[in-house]
């Protein structure tokens, strides 16, 4: 096989895996909104599944509601702050 770099090149052509394929985009490169809709309604039922359906989101592709988040603990904050202030628009008072 001429033309392969040699080191990188040769072990994909000996079969290892390409990870460059799988890395996820830049922070702030253009990422689609992509929605979830979250349940309506302020019970803690409701609210924790809120809460699962996004990280479950982020952690598919790295992004909730349209924003990148790198790290876990930033993911959860961002997600916890759009599952209460769904349930604050439905009327109720989350935090009983």
């Amino acid at each position: 096989m001429a033309g392969l770099r040699p080191g990188f090149d040769s072990q994909l052509a000996q079969g290892a895996r390409d990870v460059t394929s799988r890395r996820r985009p830049e922070v702030g490169a253009d990422i689609p909104a992509r929605r979830s809709r979250l349940r309506q309604g302020a019970s803690w039922l409701t609210v924790s599944s809120n809460l699962k359906r996004l990280m479950r989101a982020w952690e598919e592709d790295g992004v909730i509601d349209g924003n990148r988040l790198p790290t876990r603990k930033d993911a959860i904050r961002h997600a916890v702050n759009l599952c209460l202030r769904e349930a604050q628009r439905s009327g109720a008072d989350p935090l009983r």
